[in-house]
């Protein structure tokens, strides 16, 4: 097992679990990290999966900071550069936890859903509904597809040369994700899923519509 500190302002620590046993693709590991809701300062935690470190660390070089693990193949890996694992895909599934929306007894029927997204590029995210708590004899609905173009251009770094050959411009056609979606029950889970290459992104907010129904 191999852990790693790093980020001073943003406290964030990684745990990574196997050896040479294991394939990449089966490595498993957890992240944490600090952050600030509504004025509280909590950790948040997640699940990692594809990264077999046997060692690692992050430091600065200057004002950049390097993240690196080495593998038990003998090499060593820079993370978070690039938008692959060693040019493999990347899975990211968020799952919200079940939702009664304040009232257990109480069927919702879900109409729609609003997902509000910031991603620094083209994006396309897969959606999926479970109800009741993951009861198997309750139908949900097939599996929903969102997209969105990427994230707007802010002008507020200092020393950056905007006519550069390097710095590309984008703009952000959907900012916020809206799906139709079907189904009822007491409670509501949705997934998110992505597999590919794509730029980094994270899910800001969601809010639900829905009408309620009878009691039981």
């Amino acid at each position: 097992m191999a852990q790693e500190f790093n980020n001073v302002d943003y406290p964030q620590i990684r745990y990574f679990i196997g050896d040479d046993s294991k394939f990449v693709s089966d490595s498993l590991g957890i992240i944490g990290g600090l952050t600030n809701s509504s004025g509280t300062i909590s950790w948040e935690f997640g699940e990692l999966l594809g990264i077999r470190a046997s060692c690692c660390e992050s430091g600065y070089i200057g004002t950049t900071e390097f993240i690196i693990h080495g593998d038990y193949d003998g090499k060593v890996y820079k993370q978070e550069h690039g938008t692959s694992f060693n040019n493999e895909d990347i899975v990211s599934i968020y799952a919200t936890p079940y939702l009664d929306f304040g009232e257990t007894e109480q069927r919702k029927t879900l109409r729609k859903i609003n997902t509000f997204i910031r991603a620094e590029g083209p994006l396309e995210m897969l959606l999926s509904m479970t109800y009741d708590w993951g009861d198997g004899a309750v139908s949900t609905p097939a599996t929903y597809s969102q997209a969105s173009a990427g994230a707007p251009t802010r002008y507020g770094g200092r020393n950056i040369d905007y006519n550069a050959a390097n710095v590309l411009y984008g703009g952000s056609s959907k900012p916020i994700m809206t799906s139709d979606i079907q189904g009822s029950g007491f409670s509501a889970q949705a997934t998110f899923v992505t597999v590919g290459q794509t730029e980094p992104f994270s899910i800001q907010g969601i809010v639900f519509e829905f009408t309620v129904a009878g009691r039981r």
